[in-house]
């Protein structure tokens, strides 16, 4: 039967458990009995694109080895949210910057950041603009260097691309679209000097060792508005990893409320009632 003439996509209670079930082991993302209706649809989508259509085994498929490991990253791109936007929530960013003017003036050293969960690319070049003003401010001849990560292969690209629509004039001041952006084909294009100083990569947080060098320490690293997909048991561990890339001195945000009793031996909880910050001791 042709796929316009099929009826729309219902996945029954176990083929749901199932998704949901592979879905969150292989990513962390926890999907909620609401969500089933937006799976579906990427499901449907995605089968007919491939003219595949059985969702069984479909399901079969994306756990094959090679076929599947790349199918299941096309399919993971679709379904992973990417909800974000420059300078989303302005007090986190206020708090990197007046870190950075710190570490400027006590030691006066390249800048590192990592923007985990870095979707489409707008928070990382929101840090980028953000310590590059630092820079300028303070006169320094430090680098800086972000490296931006996601579990979407797509939303990388787009990120690499560094083009926005033209909404993007609303979430960033004038002063920063005329010097950190130009018009390009009716976007907006991220200039090529910002452009450079972020690294993007697609990465799994399940799987930070063997994607991102542990040997990496950062400045700042930055995981905000991702951690709420987990179960708390796998906050925790990516909690746990992502305190090892953290320089001593270094910080780490996470989204305001995303975990409330998660503690590790290397952080201390900085007392802010906007921001959940948490710094690591200078020296071990």
């Amino acid at each position: 039967m042709g796929w316009s003439l099929r009826p729309a996509l219902n996945l029954s209670g176990r083929q749901f458990q199932q998704w949901s079930q592979l879905l969150e082991m292989r990513t962390g993302m926890l999907l909620k009995p609401s969500q089933k209706s937006m799976l579906q649809a990427q499901l449907a989508m995605r089968m007919r694109e491939i003219n595949c259509e059985d969702v069984d085994q479909y399901f079969k498929s994306v756990q094959k080895e090679v076929v599947g490991a790349q199918e299941w990253s096309v399919l993971v791109s679709r379904i992973s949210v990417n909800e974000t936007r420059f300078f989303r929530h302005q007090e986190s960013f206020e708090w990197v910057k007046s870190y950075v003017d710190r570490l400027l003036v006590q030691l006066p050293a390249d800048v590192s950041l990592w923007s985990v969960g870095c979707a489409t690319g707008e928070e990382p070049y929101s840090l980028a603009m953000l310590v590059d003003e630092c820079l300028e401010r303070a006169a320094s001849v430090a680098q800086m260097r972000v490296v931006a990560s996601d579990i979407s292969a797509e939303a990388i690209k787009t990120a690499r691309a560094g083009e926005y629509s033209i909404n993007t004039a609303t979430q960033i001041g004038p002063h920063l679209l005329e010097k950190y952006f130009e018009s390009h084909s009716g976007k907006y294009r991220v200039c090529e000097k910002l452009r450079e100083r972020v690294s993007f990569s697609d990465a799994n947080v399940l799987n930070l060792g063997g994607e991102i060098d542990d040997s990496e320490k950062f400045d700042v690293v930055f995981c905000q508005n991702m951690l709420i997909y987990f179960q708390d048991w796998r906050k925790e561990n990516v909690l746990n990893a992502l305190a090892n890339y953290v320089k001593p001195g270094g910080i780490l945000i996470v989204g305001l409320g995303e975990t409330r009793s998660w503690r590790n031996p290397l952080l201390t909880p900085c007392k802010d009632q906007h921001v959940q910050v948490y710094t690591r001791t200078p020296t071990e």
